[in-house]
């Protein structure tokens, strides 16, 4: 009986260790993946515009207005070159989105008045620009600098801005735009003026005429009817055109052959 027993026990530990080789040449398949650290995507956030980030949208009616009719009888060319820098005015705020196209547009209707007062024109960046043999042969150039703004809900008294009781809300311009003319070679000022651009009022008139019976004469009177421009944007249009309107009746008035001459006889002994 004991015999029976030590052989089942033989057989036992014969069968568990044949099972471990068996398992041990014959690995499962279905391994278990080994833990790896978690990789958590990092996308960027979308982006949130705010009132800093979004573009400003321009709205009203009022369309800019750059164009200036210059009614200069056309010269015969004289062979002079005159030099145009590319302008450094400042502006306020609320201008800067117009401030390129109002100074592009200056710049190409100042070489209008002089091709038709018989230059040719030449454009630079800066005075540094120049070479020398461009500042020997360009005969003036033109330095365009300034402030312009518009003032926003300025307290005043529309139709007589000398009285107190300041309770009406109303845009107005600020400012002054400076034309200084140089000979490039000595650096010598030829001529230099300014324009001032103040006082230019979000407004709009309305001119009516009716007739009047004064001492049995039958008269008409003009009326004039002055409304506020409620709409920021078409307040800023509606004065910048009033200022670049300004700005063009000074130049054509100042840009004459006698200003421009001003200095000749000693420009030219220069350039002999």
């Amino acid at each position: 009986m004991q015999d029976i027993k030590r052989g089942v026990l033989f057989a036992s530990i014969a069968l568990t260790f044949s099972g471990c080789l068996f398992i041990s040449k014959h690995p499962s398949k279905t391994s278990t993946p080994t833990s790896k650290p978690a990789q958590h995507a990092n996308p960027k956030p979308a982006q949130k515009f705010t009132k800093k980030h979004q573009p400003k949208q321009i709205t009203g009616d009022t369309l800019l207005d750059f164009h200036y009719p210059i009614n200069i009888v056309q010269e015969p060319i004289n062979n002079r070159f005159v030099g145009i820098l590319l302008p450094h005015m400042q502006v306020s705020d609320n201008l800067k989105p117009y401030a390129g196209q109002f100074q592009e547009a200056l710049l190409d209707q100042i070489q209008e008045i002089f091709q038709k007062r018989g230059y040719q024109v030449l454009r630079f960046s800066t005075r540094d620009a120049l070479t020398a043999a461009q500042k020997h042969k360009t005969w003036a150039v033109l330095d365009l600098s300034g402030w312009v703004g518009v003032l926003e809900d300025v307290k005043m008294n529309t139709s007589d801005p000398a009285k107190q009781n300041l309770d009406v809300m109303v845009d107005q311009s600020s400012g002054s735009v400076w034309f200084n003319f140089f000979e490039p070679e000595t650096g010598r000022v030829i001529h230099n003026f300014g324009v001032e651009v103040g006082n230019y009022q979000a407004v709009t008139h309305t001119y009516s005429y009716r007739a009047t019976n004064s001492g049995g004469f039958y008269a008409p009177r003009v009326e004039d009817k002055t409304q506020l421009i409620k709409n920021k944007d078409d307040a800023i249009r509606k004065i910048l055109n009033d200022i670049y309107a300004k700005v063009m009746r000074s130049l054509v008035d100042e840009l004459t052959d006698a200003n421009i001459n001003r200095y000749r006889n000693a420009i030219e002994k220069i350039k002999r």
